[in-house]
């Protein structure tokens, strides 16, 4: 999210959704700290170097189609192209990496549950 929308509702860091009360979103008071400290972006000044290009965001489109059907969503010629296929093994690469830290992570704290079976 831009930091000028963070500045002005209040959300939850963790899924990047707003806080909904009613069904409406709810604002930011003014006395009310942002979250700079934790946020990815550190400040709104680094806002300009965290934010994706429209070829960027492209590649992840089609990194995503592609993955959602098994590469039939590449055409012969993106499936040849040797700038596409890098292209997509960098997402690729990223995507598996958070994807291993948020199952570490679960798997951390379910074995960390006071309720969890022991074996």
């Amino acid at each position: 999210m831009p930091c000028s929308e963070c500045r002005t509702w209040l959300y939850d860091l963790k899924t990047g959704k707003p806080f909904m009360r009613g069904g409406k979103r709810q604002k930011r008071q003014p006395n009310q700290p942002t979250p700079c400290r934790t946020c990815p972006k550190e400040s709104p000044a680094n806002e300009p170097n965290c934010l994706l290009s429209f070829a960027n965001l492209r590649t992840i489109g089609l990194y995503v189609r592609s993955r959602a059907t098994g590469g039939r969503a590449l055409s012969d010629a993106e499936a040849a192209d040797a700038v596409v296929q890098r292209n997509l093994a960098i997402v690729d690469a990223t995507i598996r990496a958070v994807e291993r830290e948020q199952a570490e992570a679960l798997t951390i704290a379910l074995a960390n549950r006071k309720d969890a079976p022991r074996g």
